[in-house]
Protein backbone atom coordinates (compact mmCIF):
# COMPACT_ATOMS: atom_id res chain seq x y z
CA UNK A 1 0.00 0.00 0.00
CA UNK A 2 1.28 3.91 -0.98
CA UNK A 3 1.34 5.93 1.99
CA UNK A 4 1.17 9.22 2.42
CA UNK A 5 5.11 9.40 3.79
CA UNK A 6 6.13 7.37 0.31
CA UNK A 7 4.88 9.69 -1.64
CA UNK A 8 6.34 12.51 0.54
CA UNK A 9 9.48 10.75 -0.12
CA UNK A 10 8.95 10.24 -3.77
CA UNK A 11 8.60 13.63 -4.28
CA UNK A 12 11.31 14.75 -2.71
CA UNK A 13 13.53 12.38 -4.87
CA UNK A 14 11.83 13.98 -8.05
CA UNK A 15 12.70 17.80 -7.01
CA UNK A 16 15.94 16.69 -5.76
CA UNK A 17 16.20 14.69 -9.19
CA UNK A 18 14.83 17.90 -11.53
CA UNK A 19 16.89 20.18 -9.96
CA UNK A 20 20.29 18.31 -10.78
CA UNK A 21 19.00 17.95 -14.11
CA UNK A 22 18.11 22.13 -14.06
CA UNK A 23 21.84 22.66 -12.98
CA UNK A 24 23.22 20.34 -15.23
CA UNK A 25 21.24 21.76 -18.24
CA UNK A 26 22.37 25.17 -16.88
CA UNK A 27 26.02 24.62 -17.11
CA UNK A 28 25.85 22.66 -20.90
CA UNK A 29 23.71 26.27 -21.84
CA UNK A 30 26.64 28.64 -20.13
CA UNK A 31 29.53 26.65 -21.92
CA UNK A 32 28.02 26.78 -25.17
CA UNK A 33 27.41 30.51 -25.04
CA UNK A 34 31.07 30.93 -23.84
CA UNK A 35 32.05 29.11 -26.71
CA UNK A 36 30.01 30.86 -28.82
CA UNK A 37 31.40 33.98 -27.54
CA UNK A 38 34.79 32.98 -27.99
CA UNK A 39 34.36 31.81 -31.73
CA UNK A 40 32.77 34.97 -32.32
CA UNK A 41 35.43 37.07 -30.49
CA UNK A 42 38.17 34.96 -32.36
CA UNK A 43 36.42 35.33 -35.85
CA UNK A 44 35.96 39.34 -35.62
CA UNK A 45 39.95 39.73 -34.17
CA UNK A 46 40.44 38.39 -38.34
CA UNK A 47 38.48 40.86 -39.63
CA UNK A 48 35.32 38.64 -40.19
CA UNK A 49 32.32 40.39 -40.18
CA UNK A 50 29.14 39.53 -39.24
CA UNK A 51 25.65 40.55 -39.67
CA UNK A 52 23.78 42.75 -36.87
CA UNK A 53 21.28 39.90 -37.07
CA UNK A 54 23.46 37.11 -35.57
CA UNK A 55 22.73 38.77 -31.87
CA UNK A 56 19.03 39.78 -32.11
CA UNK A 57 18.10 36.46 -30.17
CA UNK A 58 19.94 34.86 -27.25
CA UNK A 59 18.63 31.28 -29.35
CA UNK A 60 20.63 32.63 -32.72
CA UNK A 61 23.65 33.05 -30.24
CA UNK A 62 22.81 29.93 -28.11
CA UNK A 63 22.87 27.52 -31.51
CA UNK A 64 23.88 30.08 -34.47
CA UNK A 65 24.00 29.25 -38.29
CA UNK A 66 26.58 31.62 -39.77
CA UNK A 67 26.29 32.05 -43.35
CA UNK A 68 29.40 31.81 -45.50
CA UNK A 69 29.96 33.39 -48.45
CA UNK A 70 32.92 34.31 -48.97
CA UNK A 71 35.79 31.28 -49.71
CA UNK A 72 38.88 33.06 -47.30
CA UNK A 73 36.31 32.91 -44.36
CA UNK A 74 36.91 29.37 -44.47
CA UNK A 75 40.12 29.13 -43.84
CA UNK A 76 39.58 31.54 -40.59
CA UNK A 77 36.51 28.82 -39.78
CA UNK A 78 38.99 26.07 -40.09
CA UNK A 79 41.62 27.88 -37.48
CA UNK A 80 39.31 28.39 -34.64
CA UNK A 81 36.69 25.67 -35.00
CA UNK A 82 38.73 22.71 -36.91
CA UNK A 83 37.64 20.44 -39.64
CA UNK A 84 33.57 20.49 -40.63
CA UNK A 85 31.46 17.99 -41.49
CA UNK A 86 28.41 17.95 -43.41
CA UNK A 87 25.26 17.74 -41.60
CA UNK A 88 23.05 18.20 -44.60
CA UNK A 89 21.39 19.89 -47.83
CA UNK A 90 18.43 21.76 -47.92
CA UNK A 91 16.83 22.88 -51.53
CA UNK A 92 16.15 26.88 -52.22
CA UNK A 93 13.04 27.71 -54.05
CA UNK A 94 11.05 25.90 -56.15
CA UNK A 95 13.97 23.79 -57.25
CA UNK A 96 14.34 25.10 -60.52
CA UNK A 97 17.40 27.41 -60.05
CA UNK A 98 19.16 24.59 -58.98
CA UNK A 99 20.38 26.35 -55.45
CA UNK A 100 21.27 24.34 -52.36
CA UNK A 101 22.08 25.02 -49.10
CA UNK A 102 25.07 23.01 -47.66
CA UNK A 103 24.61 22.90 -43.78
CA UNK A 104 28.18 22.02 -42.10
CA UNK A 105 29.33 21.22 -38.15
CA UNK A 106 32.31 21.03 -36.60
CA UNK A 107 33.89 17.96 -35.58
CA UNK A 108 35.43 19.50 -32.59
CA UNK A 109 32.65 18.86 -29.34
CA UNK A 110 33.21 22.36 -28.13
CA UNK A 111 31.74 23.97 -31.37
CA UNK A 112 29.09 21.23 -32.92
CA UNK A 113 26.19 23.71 -31.46
CA UNK A 114 27.67 26.41 -33.97
CA UNK A 115 26.36 25.73 -38.34
CA UNK A 116 28.15 27.03 -41.00
CA UNK A 117 26.40 26.82 -44.11
CA UNK A 118 26.61 28.33 -47.75
CA UNK A 119 24.68 28.08 -51.01
CA UNK A 120 25.59 26.94 -54.05
CA UNK A 121 24.34 25.82 -57.54
CA UNK A 122 23.99 22.20 -58.93
CA UNK A 123 25.67 21.73 -61.78
CA UNK A 124 23.86 20.45 -64.93
CA UNK A 125 25.50 16.95 -64.57
CA UNK A 126 24.74 16.60 -61.05
CA UNK A 127 24.74 13.22 -59.57
CA UNK A 128 22.13 14.92 -57.20
CA UNK A 129 18.89 16.51 -57.87
CA UNK A 130 15.96 18.61 -56.43
CA UNK A 131 12.75 16.60 -55.77
CA UNK A 132 9.71 18.38 -55.23
CA UNK A 133 7.00 16.48 -53.14
CA UNK A 134 3.63 17.23 -52.95
CA UNK A 135 1.66 16.00 -49.96
CA UNK A 136 -2.05 15.45 -49.27
CA UNK A 137 -3.93 14.91 -46.17
CA UNK A 138 -6.96 13.92 -44.92
CA UNK A 139 -9.35 15.21 -42.20
CA UNK A 140 -13.06 14.29 -41.00
CA UNK A 141 -15.46 17.57 -41.48
CA UNK A 142 -18.78 16.99 -39.70
CA UNK A 143 -22.29 18.46 -40.75
CA UNK A 144 -23.96 18.30 -37.19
Amino acid sequence: MYTLQMAIEKTEQNKETSIRDIEKTSEQRKRKLENTFLFYQEAMSTGMAFDSNSFDSYWIIESPTISIEKKEEWKIIHNIVGPLKHDRKTAIGDGRSRKVKITLVPINPQFQHIEFSYVTKLPKNARCKIVTRKYSSSSVVCNI
